[in-house]
């Protein structure tokens, strides 16, 4: 169970019905849960964002190709007035 719940929180996989029901009622299993998620947040709060380097893009894009879309264009312009 724990394999499953470290996927969960690290990974953003759904728990399943089996897994689901079995946490419903296991008191340890909502503690690990509860402190895997703590510990997932402070390393998202503690970790300092880094850009890749540029010679890292060349090779992803080439690798994702087709599958990457474009972001999507807003209609909405801010203006700094």
């Amino acid at each position: 169970m724990a394999e499953v719940l470290e996927r969960h929180v690290a990974l953003g996989e759904p728990l399943g019905r089996e897994a689901q029901a079995h946490l419903s009622a296991c008191g340890a299993c909502q503690a690990e849960l509860a402190f895997l998620e703590e510990v997932h947040q402070a390393l998202l709060e503690d970790v300092p964002e880094v850009a890749p380097p540029p010679s890292l893009r060349t090779p992803s894009l080439e690798v994702a190709g087709p599958h990457v879309r474009a972001p999507p264009c807003s209609r909405w312009v801010l203006r700094p007035w």
